[in-house]
C-alpha cells in the first residue's frame, strides 16, 4: 500500500518543483484573485514540491527494510513529516509572497473564498496524516486451516495457500533472522512478500513484526515462512497444523 503513495508523491513533486502545476496545491487552487496576487506561484509551487518531495524520501525509506524497521525510524517519520509540513507552511507565507503585489480589489465572495482555502490546506494536512498513519501504522495477517491447506492472508498483498499435501517439513522457531525483502509490502505491524537471507536464500514471508517465532515451511515451491501476531498464537497455529497433518510431527 505504501509504494502507490510513494509514486504519487513523487510525480506530484516532480511537477511542482518545474515551477508548475499551481493548481495541485491545497488551499491556493480554490483562491479568490485577490489572494493567488499575493504569492509568486512558481515560488510556491517548487517551494511546496520540495517539501512534497522530502517527504516522499522519508517514505521511501521507511519502504526500505535496511531503514523502515529501525527503532528509530518511526520517530524520525512522526518528527519529520510535521517538520517538513510546518517548513513549508512558513516558507508559503514568507519567501513566496510577492514584494510588490497586484492589487486586485476585492469582491464581496472573496472572504468566503479565503477562509474555504484555509479550511482546504488544515484539511489537506489532516489527510495527509491520516493517509501515512494508516499506511505505516495498521495491518492485519490472518492464518486460516481448513481441511485442504492453509491459507495466509494480510491486507495490501496477495493471498497465499499452502496445501498439506505439497508440505515436506515443517519447523517451529524463535532463532531466525528475516532478511531484506526482495518485493513485497513492509511497514511497522507487518510484512509480507519475497525476502531474502543466508539460510533459506529467496523464500516468502508473511510475519508481524514484534513476534519473534516463527513456523517454516517447506513445500516443492520454496520456503513458506510465516506466524502469528504473539507467540502464543504461533504455537497455537504450528500445533493445530501438526494435529491436521500427524505425519508431520514424526
Amino acid at each position: 500500500m505504501l509504494w502507490p503513495i510513494i509514486i504519487l508523491f513523487a510525480i506530484l513533486s516532480a511537477v511542482l518543483l518545474s515551477g508548475k502545476g499551481g493548481f495541485l496545491i491545497a488551499g491556493y487552487n480554490t483562491s479568490s484573485a485577490r489572494e493567488k496576487a499575493k504569492y509568486d506561484e512558481k515560488k510556491l509551487c517548487r517551494v511546496t514540491g520540495t517539501g512534497t518531495a522530502l517527504i516522499t524520501v522519508l517514505l521511501l525509506l521507511s519502504a526500505l527494510e535496511r531503514f523502515g524497521h529501525s527503532r528509530m525510524f518511526p520517530i524520525i517519520l512522526g518528527v519529520g513529516i510535521p517538520v517538513i509540513i510546518i517548513g513549508m507552511l512558513i516558507a508559503m507565507n514568507t519567501i513566496c509572497k510577492n514584494k510588490s503585489p497586484v492589487s486586485v480589489p476585492p469582491k464581496p465572495r472573496d472572504l468566503k473564498k479565503e477562509k474555504r482555502s484555509k479550511a482546504l490546506i488544515l484539511g489537506f494536512i489532516a489527510v495527509t496524516f491520516l493517509l501515512v498513519g494508516i499506511t505505516m501504522f495498521t495491518g492485519s495477517l490472518t492464518i486460516t486451516l481448513d481441511n485442504s491447506g492453509i491459507s495466509l492472508h494480510t491486507s495490501g498483498w496477495e493471498d497465499k495457500e499452502i496445501l498439506y499435501s505439497d508440505i515436506q517439513s515443517i519447523e517451529y522457531t524463535d532463532q531466525l533472522t528475516p532478511g531484506r525483502r526482495v518485493f513485497g509490502l513492509g511497514n511497522y505491524v507487518l510484512r509480507a512478500g519475497d525476502f531474502k537471507n543466508d539460510r533459506f536464500g529467496k523464500y516468502v514471508l508473511y510475519s508481524y513484526n514484534r513476534c519473534k517465532e516463527y513456523i517454516i515451511v517447506e513445500t516443492p515451491e520454496g520456503t513458506v515462512v510465516f506466524n502469528g501476531k504473539d507467540s502464543e498464537k504461533t504455537k497455537e497455529v504450528y500445533q493445530e497444523i501438526l494435529d491436521r497433518v500427524p505425519i508431520l510431527a514424526n
